[in-house]
């Protein structure tokens, strides 16, 4: 979700040390930006909109910006890949489908177990339960990311205000 801003600005001095006083600090605006989406991002995926299991998911999210000549700045919170399931939680997954039990590994004669073709979990009644398959309902979107985004977005532009205009007084 790309947010633009822009700001005229008049000033004296060389006008070169100023616009790079005020790239720098829209850079630095950004980041901190960020850091608070990611924050609140971290905390929905730790139990706010999400069931957190491992923690990998919130441990996964990452803040890169990168500020080019001319005043350009590209900000980007990324989810790495060891949080692949990330995305299916942001965007859902359409269902139903078929869960079915990977095949067991082939035993000696005579060895105990065998081959188990069934999957085992605990039922929701809190039973174990053995089944051959299931089938998955679907999993619906549930925005984790982008809540975090639109929630701390109002405090974006008087952050870039407060930056640029500290950057102008200095």
């Amino acid at each position: 979700m790309p947010v633009r801003f822009s700001t005229e600005v008049a000033t004296r001095g060389s006008a070169r040390t100023v616009a790079d006083r005020v790239d720098g600090a829209a850079a630095e605006a950004v980041r901190a930006f960020l850091r608070l989406v990611a924050v609140r991002a971290r905390a929905h995926a730790s139990g706010g909109v999400l069931q957190a299991r491992t923690g990998t998911l919130a441990r996964s999210i990452r803040v890169f910006v990168r500020a080019s000549r001319g005043g350009s700045v590209l900000g980007r919170l990324r989810v790495s890949r060891r949080a692949f399931y990330g995305t299916w939680h942001e965007f859902g997954l359409p269902g139903p489908w078929e869960i079915r039990p990977r095949p067991g590994r082939r035993r000696e004669a005579g060895e105990r177990g065998g081959r188990h073709p069934a999957l085992r979990f605990v039922s929701r009644a809190g039973q174990l339960t053995f089944r051959v398959r299931v089938e998955h309902p679907g999993l619906r979107a549930r925005h984790w990311l982008e809540s975090a985004y639109r929630a701390t977005l109002p405090g974006a532009r008087p952050l870039l205000e407060r930056a640029v205009d500290e950057a102008l007084r200095a």
